[in-house]
């Protein structure tokens, strides 16, 4: 049996991250659930599920992966979530969007600044 590290971890994480993207941009295109901020959440929870699965398999500090592991996905969540949740239930959840949206932009950074300080060249 493997052992499940933080890279497959976060791969796996970006796995399912994608495949409720895909799903809620279906919902969100077509019948009863069909909302513009649905469309938009499902982007951007799809285009952050990608750089997650980016971080895992970039040559990273761990450094680096543990904040990708962190930010990323919390960043993902707070933010479409908090958009789903406005768009398909009628419930705001207060400043959850711009958590998640800032918690997304330290994401950028810390990959940023990992990718800087990495040996990688």
């Amino acid at each position: 049996m493997a052992r499940f590290g933080l890279r497959s971890g976060l791969l796996a994480l970006a796995g399912g991250l994608g495949a409720t993207a895909v799903m809620a941009a279906a919902a969100a295109a077509h019948g009863p659930l069909a909302s513009d901020l649905a469309a938009t959440a499902s982007h951007f929870q799809l285009f952050h599920a990608l750089a997650l699965a980016l971080a895992a398999l970039a040559p990273l500090p761990a450094w680096g992966h543990k904040a990708a592991a962190c930010l990323f996905p919390i960043g993902t969540v707070c933010f479409a979530g908090g958009l789903y949740s406005l768009a398909w239930l009628e419930v705001s959840w207060g400043l959850i969007v711009p958590l998640g949206g800032a918690l997304l932009i330290l994401a950028w950074l810390a990959f940023a600044a990992a990718g800087l300080l990495s040996r990688f060249s």
